[in-house]
């Protein structure tokens, strides 16, 4: 018996050799933050890859989200990142289950490691029965969820749409990342269609 998986959620999964993350981290810890109380802080400066400091890792996450658009088909030339700013989780604290309204492509940098990074199955909607579901550990195609434990130099990127959350840190450190919004640029769509980002 053979299966035919059709229409995946492409999440782009690559580690960069990046000698800045010392840096990166203590750019974000001396940052202005908002807490969130339980759900951790997150930097007031919301384009922090404009910041010089980061221009080489913008640079390189505008180029994997050029190669990530393009290997799922959809055909456009540039992008921009719309907002960008530096996420950190203590112990005991979590970022609940949320999407990226506003944008097309979201990802995250991770300056540290901690706790995991969870995406929730976009499928689970589609039965309009509520049954119960197991989570084969081995078979992708009953997963409910999908948990990625970060480390220093991890880029991930996925479509804005695919809910995901961060798990509560259990550890006494700091998990420190640098999330972000991409959009694409000029001009987009059929010709009955298009419009001009």
């Amino acid at each position: 018996m053979d299966w035919i998986d059709l229409f995946p959620t492409s999440i782009l999964n690559e580690e960069i050799k990046d000698s800045k993350l010392s840096l990166y981290k203590e750019f974000i810890l001396k940052s202005k933050l908002h807490d969130f109380k339980r759900d951790g802080y997150y930097t007031e400066e919301q384009d922090i890859l404009d910041v010089p400091l980061f221009s080489s890792l913008k640079e390189i996450i505008i180029q994997k989200s050029l190669f990530y658009l393009n290997e799922i088909g959809h055909g456009i030339k540039n992008v921009s990142i719309i907002n960008s700013w530096g996420n950190n989780i203590k112990k005991d604290q979590h970022i609940p289950m949320h999407d990226h309204c506003n944008s097309y492509l979201s990802g995250c940098f991770y300056i540290t490691g901690g706790s995991s990074i969870e995406f929730h199955n976009p499928l689970l909607e589609k039965y309009l029965f509520q049954l119960d579901w197991f989570n084969y550990a081995d078979n992708p195609r009953a997963y409910k969820n999908f948990h990625l434990n970060p480390f220093p130099g991890l880029l991930l990127i996925w479509p804005s749409w695919l809910n995901h959350k961060v798990t509560t840190s259990t550890e006494d450190v700091d998990r420190i990342s640098l999330a972000f919004n991409v959009m694409p640029k000029g001009l987009i769509g059929r010709k009955t269609g298009q419009i001009n980002l």
